[in-house]
């Protein structure tokens, strides 16, 4: 592959699918509460299916963008390595019970 081409690639635009599931939570006001709840519920959602799929793999990246999001919102309030360690326990306990978590 020549460089522009992977150049170009790189710059494409997020698909559409994908880009869906991020709209929800992208403006600058959602709070870690409620990125955690919509990380949440997309978690739900895959553990819910039986085969792995393209909008499942979508539902995963839309997770860890949801996450991360969380965890600065979390560092930029002040909330150093005790909030991140709670952000961390709230998903590892969803991961293990798959269900939601109280908000």
């Amino acid at each position: 592959m020549e460089p522009r081409e992977r150049d170009r690639r790189r710059e494409s635009p997020l698909p559409a699918s994908l880009r869906a599931h991020l709209e929800d939570d992208a403006d600058e006001t959602a709070t870690v509460g409620s990125l955690l709840a919509a990380a949440e519920e997309s978690l739900a959602r895959c553990a819910g299916k039986r085969a792995p799929d393209r909008e499942m793999a979508f539902e995963l990246l839309a997770v860890d963008v949801r996450v991360t999001r969380a965890c600065q919102r979390a560092l930029a309030e002040g909330g150093g390595a005790a909030a991140l360690g709670a952000i961390a326990s709230r998903i590892a306990n969803l991961a293990g019970t798959g269900e939601s978590a109280p908000s």
